[in-house]
């Protein structure tokens, strides 16, 4: 284990990201340049509160949010906690109106649900900050097929959040592939995403920072002519094999 993945684990807390799903083996790779920077932190879906204790512990500056349909009370003033309703956009909407803040890291631990999951990192993505972190946690039930959680009902036969943030692949690498949209749930936000990780039962992305990478973005592929020239070398060969079927046949007959 890596030392920054032990200091990890320094604060208190009884929360199942560790004991359970073992976060610390992924989320240190994204979160331990943070640890000592002023950050905003929001976490939806506060449960227990038990990891609002932690980011209070691990984080030497930070200025924490917590979002819940049925918030805890979290016995810090400095904590600041609202009653949301991930499920809804329109309370989503109002929260990012009346909080005001750009958050350096957003974690969705909220209903679990993959609609939700996907309705949350569209309305609050923009309250990302560039080069911020958007963690999605309990992406599993994206594998229950039709099921229920926490009194929701869903299908992830119909509906699964894997196939949206897959395609973000060819977006991120845009200058390649010549694909700007996934023409999926993601149109609003891909063009922002710098990378996307799939982790146990986890996603992970990071935002773009124009102001000081602009130059890498958008731009034409310094091999461009020779694509071509590949593309039009594997149609040939394509074209020559048709050929080569139909000479062999029409002389067999």
């Amino acid at each position: 284990m890596r030392k920054f993945q032990k200091d990890f684990l320094s604060a208190q807390s009884s929360s199942d990201k560790f004991y359970h799903h073992g976060y610390q083996r992924i989320y240190p790779w994204f979160l331990n340049n943070l640890k000592n920077e002023n950050v905003n932190v929001l976490e939806i879906g506060i449960d227990k509160t038990e990891s609002l204790k932690f980011w209070k512990g691990y984080f030497k500056n930070v200025n924490l949010h917590g979002i819940d349909i049925d918030p805890n009370d979290f016995h810090d003033k400095s904590v600041k906690i609202y009653r949301v309703d991930q499920s809804k956009e329109k309370e989503l909407e109002n929260f990012i109106e009346e909080v005001g803040v750009k958050f350096d890291i957003i974690l969705d631990d909220g209903s679990h649900v993959p609609m939700h999951q996907i309705t949350t990192i569209e309305k609050l993505w923009r309250a990302l900050e560039p080069s911020g972190v958007y963690i999605i946690e309990d992406i599993e039930t994206s594998y229950w097929g039709k099921s229920k959680i926490y009194g929701y009902k869903f299908n992830s036969n119909k509906y699964n959040i894997l196939g949206d943030f897959e395609s973000l692949i060819d977006v991120i690498n845009s200058e390649f592939s010549k694909k700007k949209s996934p023409n999926n749930h993601l149109n609003n936000i891909a063009n922002e995403v710098e990378m996307v990780t799939f982790a146990y039962n986890s996603i992970i992305l990071v935002k773009k920072d124009y102001d000081n990478f602009s130059s890498f973005y958008d731009r034409d592929y310094r091999f461009e002519e020779l694509k071509n020239y590949r593309t039009i070398y594997k149609r040939l060969q394509r074209i020559v094999k048709k050929i080569r079927k139909y000479l062999n046949k029409k002389f067999r007959s």
